[in-house]
């Protein structure tokens, strides 16, 4: 297969055309990557009082909210993948009934000035570090899969916020953080509007179990409290069942999502009458106990591959990764695989680049055969805008490395809470080089909700025709969040209710 096609203009790296970037762009870029460096909230055992008040009202001022969660296992795909829906259900509930949340990533999408601009958002993000106090499975896999994507396991044993799952603990003080975290979602509930996952059904179940109650047994019934919960009110809205089934995206793992959903904006900018999203992402909250809370590029959570196409990283590939990239040896340069499914079984040793800049690059030349020379003209400078942007980033970010690297936090110190002093978030590793860093619950969270709002833009009857639909894995439709005549709601639910005065 040729690399591009024979389109005027073309050539044959999309890349090669932007040699030369103009000063102009790069103090543009400049001031886009300061922005795309903000701050989240990392919310742990030792600040979660303290902070949680201002999370709930920052809650109650929301248009939507996104949520994605890091859990020990996925269980056996045999099981957690049946056919029948009923049986699926039941094999999930087994898996969240015996692992354990690790992550909790919570996006607030708020519109200042809906009625002057009303695709203008402020947006809070938080991570939450959570411990389970009940014993639970580990997959080694899965443990292997949020190490290689940076995870912390030793500070989320030692900083996590400990939590309970199940049905509420009798005569539990609300200062407990079990209860807090039990509170804030309970505030989700309460704001009434639209709740957004990405690929979000075990995600549902596990903040349920984590955060609300004891999982129903049967599916009817945990669609009937969903339902219930969200979908009888702002709505439950899953993006890859938009993407799959509404927009028919030739991919629609997540970070492929949003890059995408990033790069159309950027035209909607440029053309003229077009409404176009802006965000403004607010710095962490400012309180003593998040003094040293960590950014995005401390985490290796903002991706600066542009600069650094990942051909011939590492010193050899693993067996399985040299099997799986021996087909693509003489097709595109970056990896096949993980273009079409989000997912390397390689890892960091694959030898080709998991850059999605670099893979939508290629998919826009290879449409360059269909663009006029305006329309050409004008993807080479938003190239050169990117490459831009991403050398801003690296630039901005190498000064936070350097500080992570000389632990300027510290470790926390085991009575420090206790005793009233101020708190330092752990210190962070040095942003990752450029493998995979879309991914943490916080930054899954934000762009799940960039992707809805982005969604909202192009289809209008999103919100009226395609609420309350969950992808499920398999299957040529969704599961519908829906009461049914013939189902009710569990008895745990309706106890929840008579407390809440929900």
């Amino acid at each position: 297969m040729d690399d591009v096609p024979n389109g005027a203009g073309a050539s044959a790296d999309p890349r090669a055309d932007e040699a030369a970037v103009a000063p102009e762009l790069a103090a543009a870029a400049a001031a886009a990557a300061r922005a795309r460096l903000a701050s989240f909230n990392s919310v742990d055992r030792h600040n979660l009082a303290a902070l949680s008040l201002t999370i709930q009202h920052i809650i109650s001022r929301a248009a939507h909210i996104a949520v994605d969660t890091e859990f020990t296992g996925l269980g056996s795909p045999e099981l957690s993948r049946q056919k029948n829906i009923e049986d699926r259900y039941r094999a999930l509930v087994d898996v969240v009934r015996s692992h354990a949340l690790v992550a909790f990533g919570l996006a607030v999408f708020e519109k200042p000035d809906p009625r002057t601009r009303p695709t203008h958002y402020a947006v809070h993000s938080f991570q939450f570090s959570m411990l389970c106090r009940k014993e639970h499975k580990v997959s080694p896999s899965s443990m292997s899969f949020l190490i290689e994507h940076g995870f912390d396991f030793n500070a989320q044993i030692r900083h996590g916020i400990p939590y309970t799952p199940g049905n509420d603990v009798p005569d539990e003080p609300s200062a407990d953080s079990n209860a807090i975290m039990r509170a804030i979602f309970n505030r989700i509930v309460a704001a009434k509007v639209p709740v957004v996952v990405h690929n979000g059904l075990l995600d549902a179940m596990f903040i349920y179990h984590s955060f609300y109650a004891d999982l129903p047994a049967e599916l009817s019934i945990f669609v009937s409290d969903m339902h219930d919960l969200f979908g009888s009110t702002g709505g439950f809205f899953d993006t890859k069942y938009i993407s799959e089934f509404v927009s028919r995206e030739p991919r629609t793992f997540l970070s492929y999502l949003f890059r995408k959903s990033e790069r159309e904006e950027e035209v909607r900018k440029e053309t003229p009458g077009q409404s176009f999203i802006t965000i403004d992402a607010k710095q962490r909250i400012m309180h003593p106990a998040t003094r040293s809370s960590l950014s995005l590029a401390e985490l290796g959570l903002v991706d600066n591959s542009y600069n650094s196409s990942r051909k011939g990283a590492g010193k050899k590939s693993d067996q399985k990764g040299q099997q799986q990239q021996q087909k693509g040896k003489q097709g595109k340069p970056y990896c096949e695989v993980y273009a079409a499914h989000g997912f390397c079984s390689a890892y960091s040793k694959c030898p080709k680049s998991h850059d999605l800049d670099y893979i939508l690059d290629w998919e826009e030349t290879e449409l360059a055969s269909k663009l006029t020379p305006k329309e050409r003209d004008a993807a080479k400078l938003r190239r050169a805008k990117r490459k831009a942007l991403a050398e801003a980033m690296s630039a901005a970010s190498a000064p936070l490395a350097k500080r992570a690297a000389t632990g300027h936090a510290g470790a926390l110190a085991s009575g420090a809470a206790a005793s009233g002093q101020v708190v330092d978030a752990p210190a962070a590793a040095a942003p990752a080089a450029s493998f995979e860093t879309y991914h943490s619950a916080c930054f899954d969270a934000f762009m799940t909700g960039y992707i809805f709002a982005h969604q909202q833009l192009r289809h209008a009857d999103i919100m009226t025709k395609h609420r309350n639909r969950v992808y499920l894995i398999g299957k040529p439709m969704a599961l519908r969040i829906e009461q049914s005549p013939y189902s009710r709601t569990s008895q745990q639910h309706n106890d929840k209710r008579m407390k809440l005065g929900l």
